[in-house]
């Protein structure tokens, strides 16, 4: 039996019918799977893996360790929400570290700890709440990671939308930069035209104010024929103005990042804080909001200066999409 199967504990379905189980993949780390029922009757499944608030830092043996078996997982897309490089030192080890999962068809976003540097802030956010501010240390070379997914397949949701296939289902997915520093364009992700993945565009040096590939597909998931289809939104910082205008705009499925779970929870897992607009009750996992599923994830890191957690492990999510009828078979 291997690491994963070793390390399974089960969890219970919700009322609101999502079943559900949790692995612990060594060390503090663990991954949480949940079905979801999101697909129309008769769909094959899609599974999704989605990594979050990674921090990458020199020298994180473990981390690495541990993403780099999350392939073992079987996942058809990677959904990657930001905040991945804590530092540019990293560079090399996180690319190593994620080499087959680039080799699987990807999206991603950026969040505000890709465009800079951290900084040392008061701990006791984590424990009175509200907002950590604007404040944020040296830019970091993220056109340079941006280019590397690209490389491997990976397609850049930044205000965007790519259209892609697979399997026997048809996915339309719209995302946006990061909301925190209000670099968040909705609209311009519901007006972008079609290209391939391979055709970047890219902003000024320096600048995070830009727009990647919009759509097209990757050579392990474009099929003919699709039957079926899906909308599903990816930010980073899940305030609730970016979520409302997804919603809004009919996507069923929503992926984000940012909260770490609270990072510092009460006993159970309850949040304090999420470091943004979202109700502490959505801070972590797969939650309804309005008309739509919302999937958070608690994040793989923490910032350098804050390397701590409490009732809020370490957590990659893995997502199968099923129908209806598959959920509650």
């Amino acid at each position: 039996m291997g690491w994963l199967g070793r390390a399974i504990i089960a969890a219970g379905a919700s009322a609101a019918g999502v079943a559900g189980a949790a692995w612990h993949g060594g060390g503090d780390y663990r991954v949480a799977a949940r079905r979801v029922p999101v697909l129309p009757v008769g769909a094959s499944r899609v599974r999704v893996l989605h990594i979050s608030d990674e921090h990458f830092v020199p020298g994180n043996r473990k981390l690495a360790d541990f993403v780099a078996r999350l392939a073992d997982l079987g996942p058809d897309l990677v959904v990657s929400t930001g905040d991945s490089l804590a530092s540019d030192a990293a560079f090399d080890a996180y690319l190593r570290a994620h080499r087959r999962l680039l080799s699987v068809p990807g999206v991603f976003v950026f969040g505000s700890n890709d465009y800079f540097g951290p900084v040392r802030k008061n701990p006791l956010r984590y424990v009175i709440g509200g907002h950590d501010g604007l404040s944020h240390g040296a830019p970091l070379a993220w056109e340079r990671l941006k280019e590397a997914f690209e490389d491997a397949g990976w397609v850049d949701l930044t205000n965007t939308s790519w259209v892609t296939t697979v399997g026997d289902v048809s996915l339309t997915l719209r995302g946006t930069d990061d909301a925190h520093l209000g670099l968040d364009d909705y609209p311009r992700a519901v007006k972008s035209r079609s290209v391939e993945p391979s055709a970047r565009t890219e902003g000024e040096a320096g600048s995070t104010s830009r727009i990647g590939p919009a759509t097209g597909s990757h050579p392990r998931t474009a099929r003919l024929g699709a039957k079926s289809s899906l909308n599903i939104g990816v930010t980073h910082a899940p305030y609730l103005r970016v979520l409302d205008a997804m919603i809004a705009d009919h996507i069923s499925l929503i992926f984000a990042g940012h909260t770490h779970g609270g990072q510092v929870c009460l006993p159970g897992g309850r949040a304090i804080t999420t470091n943004c607009d979202l109700p502490v009750r959505l801070a972590s996992g797969l939650h309804r909001y309005r008309d739509a599923w919302l999937q958070v994830s608690p994040g793989l890191g923490t910032n350098p200066y804050t390397p701590f957690r409490l009732n809020c492990p370490p957590t990659a999510c893995l997502l199968d999409l099923v129908s209806v009828e598959a959920a509650v078979a």
